[in-house]
Parts: C-alpha cells; structure tokens; sequence
C-alpha cells in the first residue's frame, strides 16, 4: 500500500458514495473503472512516476472493498451531501450533467479540487464548457490494447476519456 495516505473524509460525486471521517484509505481509493485506472496509469508512466496500482494485493484489494462496503454512504447527488462536510477533493465519474454541476458548483467551498470524468460527446461538451467558464485544466486520454488481427495483432481503441480538473 502507499505511504501517503489522507482521511476519507470525502464523497465520489456521480457515484453516490460519501466515505465516513476517521476512515484512512490511500489517495488512489477511488477508481472509477478499470478503464479510467489504465487511463491514470498511462498518465503516471509517462510523466515518470510509479503506477500506484502495481503493487497492491489480492487481499490489500479485498480489505479496500471491505471498507467501501463498511463505510461507505450510498445515494444520489445532490441528496448525498446533505449535513456531511465537504471533502477536500470531489470526483465525478462518467454520467455527470448541467443539473449535477449547477448545484455542486456554487455549493462546494473554495479551495475544493473537482476532478470530472466523461467519455459521451456531450459530457465532453460540458467539460469543456465547464472549463472554459472556470479554468483548470482539460486533458483527453485515450488508449488502446493489442487485439487480434488476422492472423496477427493491432491496435484495438477503447472510448477516450475526458477529465476536467480545477481548484475552485
């Protein structure tokens, strides 16, 4: 596991899931897809640093979902965020929208870190609207994994993801 660990004080927007305070889990606890895990790992590698995910278990894996499971509060947003103390980082997955991001803009305090997700052409759209109205960074990712072709292998694409992320 990581040396660098935060409280679990926060809530993975888009998901429905609020993690209760006192919780200590790694930065990396929340993933959303295998797909956006790859897509982070990519980014890691090629900026030079070392995969977060590599080294971690089958059993450091099972007690992460073990904890997910005890401590995590499930429901929809905007309903989920009622009397729990916004977290210092909010992740929305894929799914997010105009109602969604009109009510958690002007309800997240400043300084909180939004990292937004989408692979759909118009949370694409949105995403970049979004950061055009409040700044940040917009980064594409997109991969592919080798599939067979003929008799041989090729480049199979998998959806590009697109991740807004801004410190309000």
């Amino acid at each position: 596991m990581m040396e660098h660990s935060r409280r679990a004080e926060s809530r993975v927007a888009g998901h429905g899931i609020a993690l209760r305070a006192g919780v200590e889990l790694p930065d990396w606890s929340v993933v959303s897809s295998p797909a956006a895990e790859a897509a982070l790992a990519a980014i890691f590698d090629a900026f030079g640093f070392a995969s977060r995910w590599s080294g971690r278990t089958k059993e450091e894996d099972r007690v992460h979902q073990a904890l997910l499971r005890a401590w995590g509060r499930h429901g929809r947003a905007p309903e989920i965020w009622a009397g729990h103390p916004w977290p210092d980082v909010v992740f929305v997955g894929g799914g997010g929208n105009v109602a969604l991001y009109d009510a958690l803009l002007p309800a997240l305090p400043a300084g909180t870190r939004l990292v937004a997700n989408g692979v759909t052409l118009e949370t694409e759209a949105l995403l970049a609207q979004l950061h055009a109205a409040h700044g940040g960074s917009l980064l594409r990712i997109e991969l592919a994994q080798a599939a067979p072709l003929g008799t041989m292998r090729g480049w199979q694409p998998l959806r590009p993801v697109v991740q807004w992320s801004v410190t309000l």
